[in-house]
């Protein structure tokens, strides 16, 4: 999953976030090739911010309420462990375009919580993500 940001945010962003499911570079040979030469295309620029999961966004998200580094095989796996602390999240577009869940990752500090767990965790294991690093660049 790759999320965009139209034309006339990103004037207003000083770093261009790209967020990528990992899990995709395991099944998908032209996805990795793709993924590969994104990063190294923009390893050395500041203003571009590589955020990968694995397995997915999802588990960022998962991370607001648990501190794990678990084997999770695809984002389905980890829904089921989200479905605990959001039971009615869900990857369409009809949820995920409501402010509501995003409201309740924020709540009571459940982003800080976040951030402290996937820097715990770090990049080695087999679930990780480290869209801290986003945030960290945009509070310095």
């Amino acid at each position: 999953m790759i999320f965009s940001v139209r034309s006339s945010e990103c004037l207003l962003m000083t770093v261009l976030p790209y967020v990528f499911d990992v899990d995709v570079t395991r099944i998908h040979q032209a996805d990795k090739a793709k993924f590969d030469a994104m990063r190294q295309r923009f390893a050395n620029n500041p203003s571009v911010i590589i955020c990968e999961s694995m397995p997915s966004i999802e588990f960022w998200f998962l991370l607001h309420y648990l501190n794990t580094n678990r084997y999770f095989a695809t984002s389905d796996d980890v829904i089921v462990a989200l479905h605990r602390y959001l039971p009615t999240f869900s990857k369409q577009q009809s949820y995920l375009s409501k402010e509501n869940w995003v409201a309740t990752l924020l709540a009571d500090n459940k982003l800080t919580s976040a951030i402290n767990n996937a820097t715990s965790i770090g990049e080695k294991g087999e679930s990780y993500s480290n869209l801290y690093k986003l945030f960290a660049s945009l509070n310095p």
